[in-house]
């Protein structure tokens, strides 16, 4: 066996694992039809590529090289927060890092490995979409353009080695525990970003967009001269041959300094989260027999989640997600009223996705069983577990909208109650088996009941905008509908309360 038959074997594997992963709840048939048609697809798009250079003669070189700066920055934006996730879980999540280490495979090697294949990961989800337009333009004559394989490989390889620098600096500042739950946040939020800036044109203004556009103007005006060094990454991105050798040699170089300088330190950290995953046996004060058996119980439920920062992280990134259509929905006309109404949508899927929590991933549901305590109380602190915190994140948008208008604020505190309560109901009264970290994936194991959430959520959505519309003549629609929400929550009711969770 040659000194390269290890890395083949590892990357081989963590690529195999990686696809493992993806067809995980997805047929593997059906995902490979899936990338094939996407692939045609996006080929047949790229066509209008070639066909509109031709009468693009007018553009600048300078306006070239603004254009691939701004791209390969978007680009890179997003890149980068998927190395962070990528880096953190290869380090928090894999717990094999002890069978490797007994392994005769060299330590530089598992950590080039593992990192080369998040590089690998990046490249191809991106090449899915931008690649076609390359292809496309060497066909018609730009053969030029091939080079962007090379380039897109390079910014693979940086923004996977700037995410594992910022995965080891959070390490080192916030520790093992604490570094997933912040990563997380921190990849959201660019995530976000990258969703406000898709849709900038349709959330600003038509006087906002001129103003843009005017400073757009203006910077590219008071731009350097495209000789000037600030536009060397772009003249490397078009392939001119000084720039680009030495762009490929530096992020060769940042890479390979970066997997195997920071090797040792990798394999510290993970080790060092492996074991703060173990569970600390040590007694709370949160738990003690002072209280009732439902405040006991909700505590628990409580101590449960706060205990694990991952979960609350993707409770959170479900959130955020919605945050730009909130800015879509406030352009439109009447767009004040309306981008509040989302709250109702939010607060129904919060209780939701707590609920589910509380019910549906029951470790100890025979201890439950013979305890001392019926049926009713249990369900009834499980219940509250998820709507009080629910309520207390919903009162500061609910007491703002009432400032604003108070027949808003009434609307709006009416059915986020009804939205929270009747998605509770429906987990509670019908649980399914779970496990806390399919959390986004909840609705896989029983897709009827995940189309029952999100259809109760809309439902109230549209009561609330009703009732806004409508002022108290929607209140009778509300009551008639209130029957056959009850239907609905209450549609299987002879299934057991609580349902065994399997083990992790």
């Amino acid at each position: 066996m040659n000194a390269l038959a290890p890395l083949w074997l590892l990357l081989r594997h963590e690529v195999r694992l990686n696809w493992r992963q993806m067809t995980a709840r997805y047929s593997p048939t059906l995902l490979t039809i899936g990338i094939i048609c996407l692939l045609v697809m996006t080929h047949l798009f790229a066509l209008s590529l070639p066909l509109a250079a031709a009468g693009l003669n007018w553009i600048t070189r300078l306006d070239i090289l603004a254009a691939v700066t701004s791209i390969s920055l978007f680009t890179f934006m997003i890149m980068v927060s998927f190395a962070l996730i990528g880096a953190v879980q290869t380090i928090c999540t894999r717990d094999d890092m002890d069978l490797l280490l007994s392994s005769p495979v060299p330590r530089q090697a598992i950590v080039v490995v593992r990192v080369l294949a998040i590089a690998f990961g990046l490249f191809s989800m991106t090449a899915l979409f931008t690649m076609p337009f390359a292809n496309m333009m060497a066909v018609f004559g730009y053969p030029r353009f091939l080079l962007a394989y090379v380039v897109l490989a390079c910014l693979a390889l940086t923004a996977t080695s700037a995410g594992v620098l910022m995965a080891q600096a959070m390490f080192w500042l916030l520790g093992a525990r604490r570094t997933r739950l912040f990563a997380q946040i921190f990849a959201g939020i660019l995530g976000v970003g990258f969703l406000l800036l898709v849709n900038m044109r349709s959330i600003l203004s038509s006087a906002a967009q001129n103003s843009a556009m005017q400073m757009l103007g203006e910077l590219l005006n008071s731009a350097p001269p495209p000789d000037s060094w600030v536009w060397l990454p772009a003249r490397a991105a078009i392939g001119e041959p000084p720039p680009f050798i030495i762009a490929v040699v530096l992020c060769l170089g940042l890479f390979v300094a970066t997997t195997v300088g920071l090797a040792k330190r990798m394999i510290a950290n993970a080790v060092a989260a492996n074991a703060s995953n173990t569970v600390k046996t040590r007694s709370s004060r949160a738990l003690t027999a002072q209280c009732g058996p439902i405040s006991l119980m909700r505590r628990k439920e409580w101590l449960l989640i706060g205990r694990d920062p991952w979960l609350m992280s993707q409770i959170v990134m479900q959130l955020l997600v919605m945050v730009p259509c909130i800015f879509l929905i406030a352009k439109s006309p009447a767009g004040a009223h309306n981008a509040w109404l989302a709250v109702v949508f939010l607060t129904a899927q919060l209780a939701g996705m707590l609920a589910w929590l509380t019910v549906s991933t029951e470790e100890a549901p025979d201890l439950l069983a013979t305890a001392p305590v019926s049926r009713r109380n249990v369900l009834s602190a499980k219940l509250q577990a998820a709507l009080i915190p629910t309520a207390l994140i919903a009162a500061l948008p609910i007491a703002t909208t009432a400032y604003i208008d108070l027949w808003l604020g009434f609307t709006i505190l009416v059915c986020s109650t009804g939205g929270a309560l009747t998605v509770s109901l429906l987990h509670v009264c019908n649980p399914t088996n779970g496990k806390r970290s399919d959390l986004s994936w909840r609705g896989n194991s029983n897709k009827i009941l995940g189309l029952t959430e999100g259809f109760l959520g809309l439902m109230w959505l549209a009561f609330s905008a009703l009732m806004v519309w409508l002022g108290w003549y929607g209140m009778p629609v509300l009551l008639l509908a209130l029957p056959v929400i009850y239907g609905i929550v209450k549609r299987r009711r002879e299934r057991p309360a609580l349902a065994p969770a399997p083990a992790h």
